[in-house]
């Protein structure tokens, strides 16, 4: 009996890890939100990185001991850098800026695959839609492509929407110091 339960274990695993490269190993997530002010008002906020423990969901209240490092002042070419026990390691560079379209940017974490990320602008007589998208090559490891299966849509899709409602509130408030990112209270 327990010679049989183990070789349906390793028939299981077995699979799980064969399914795990069936899986995709691109992924997009995007969330966008509809701000009603100009791009003017938005653009300085998300090209100054400065700003981003502030607003968004990777934050001073989820991590206060990281520590941040800023190179630049805002645009291409800004980078931001930050360890801490609950964030980890990483990086983010934003490779173009516009203040009409948006910020491109570059993150790594954690020895991770680069992600390639967008934070643009569709205007519209009133208000602004700023979308934030991410793409991630996950790469052959089925291990990382079952995390990403399961969690990732839905994780930071989630970090997304929380982001861009704090950022709305940033522009609505620009001197209200940090802002709260989760909507969830700690």
């Amino acid at each position: 009996m327990l010679k049989k339960l183990f070789i349906a274990s390793l028939v299981l695993i077995a699979v799980l890890i064969l399914a795990g490269f069936l899986l995709p190993s691109h992924y997009v997530v995007e969330r966008s939100h509809v701000i009603d002010a100009p791009t003017t008002s938005i653009y300085p906020i998300i090209s100054d990185l400065r700003t981003w423990p502030e607003w968004t969901a990777w934050s001073r209240q989820v991590d206060d001991d990281c520590k941040w490092t800023f190179t630049g002042d805002a645009g291409a070419g800004c980078k931001m850098s930050w360890d801490g026990p609950k964030l980890g390691k990483g990086e983010l560079a934003i490779d173009r800026a516009d203040t009409r379209s948006g910020i491109h940017y570059t993150m790594t974490m954690n020895g991770m695959e680069p992600l390639h990320g967008k934070i643009g602008f569709a205007v519209s007589e009133s208000s602004t839609r700023v979308s934030w998208r991410d793409e991630v090559d996950i790469g052959n490891n089925p291990l990382f492509r079952w995390m990403a299966f399961l969690m990732l849509e839905d994780v930071l899709g989630r970090e997304f929407e929380r982001s861009l409602a704090a950022l709305d509130t940033r522009v609505k408030n620009p001197s209200s110091g940090p802002v709260e990112a989760s909507s969830e209270k700690k």
